[in-house]
């Protein structure tokens, strides 16, 4: 109750937020329609990224990421950068008019995963496939069913595949996922569409256009989501394309 009255309280204004001189990064991975988070966790309402935004125009010093990595920082405020993880439609369609309206500028980092041939992130697939299949999953050769939650889960111990995928760190389990589930995509999780299509290299530009914007690169089949400047080479990693379009 504490906390919940603290934050309340530095959304109004009556608190400080702190962190003067120091630098944070705010990651987000969508925005779409309000409500969306109780069906994808990882994506917030267009209202909620509002009121977030409102926030930090007020409490925070905020700057491009690459500002923050040169060192900017404000005297009195903390210094917040905003990046977008994963290159998902909604950034284009609902996130960027909210930054733009609040002259907030951004970083999306792109998987590139259309160009490897994946039409969706085995995290948002997985998410959103257990509000709408019961079937059995085979992964790491186990089985893995719904438990009581609605949640995909060993029945043995109980853990959560998408905590066990995680803990694994190689690209097969993922795969083993897409192979199962994206059947779906043309069937019931096109309801859902917002919550899981990937930016086209068309759109990726049309978003580039914009002055509130920066993009990096994030590797969809690395071991571990990891960002490289625009100058690393990414022609030495196997099997990776470039995900930004010319």
């Amino acid at each position: 109750m504490m906390g919940l009255l603290h934050r309340r309280s530095v959304e109004l204004g009556l608190l400080p937020v702190g962190g003067a001189g120091r630098a944070r990064v705010l990651m987000y991975h969508g925005v779409a329609e309000p409500g969306c988070d109780r069906r994808n966790v990882r994506n917030i309402g267009t209202d909620v990224f509002d009121r977030h935004l409102g926030i930090f125009r007020k409490a925070f010093h905020v700057v491009g990421l690459e500002a923050l990595f040169r060192g900017e920082r404000h005297p009195d405020k903390l210094t917040v950068a905003l990046t977008f993880d994963d290159g998902l439609r909604n950034n284009l369609s609902h996130a960027l008019p909210v930054l733009e309206r609040h002259a907030i500028p951004a970083t999306f980092f792109i998987t590139g995963a259309n160009r490897c041939g994946l039409r969706a992130l085995w995290s948002d697939l997985l998410d959103l496939s257990e509000h709408h299949t019961d079937r059995h999953l085979q992964v790491s050769g186990r089985t893995w069913k719904k438990n009581a939650r609605g949640r995909y889960a060993d029945p043995q111990t109980g853990a959560l595949l998408r905590d066990h995928i995680k803990r694994c760190g190689v690209w097969a389990p993922k795969q083993e996922i897409n192979d199962q589930l994206t059947d779906l995509l043309d069937g019931p999780l096109q309801a859902d569409r917002l919550l899981w299509e990937l930016l086209t290299d068309e759109e990726i530009k049309r978003c580039a256009a914009s002055q509130w914007r920066r993009f990096g690169k994030s590797l969809c089949k690395a071991a571990h989501t990891c960002t490289l400047s625009p100058g690393r080479h990414l022609d030495r990693l196997p099997g990776l394309q470039d995900p930004i379009p010319k």
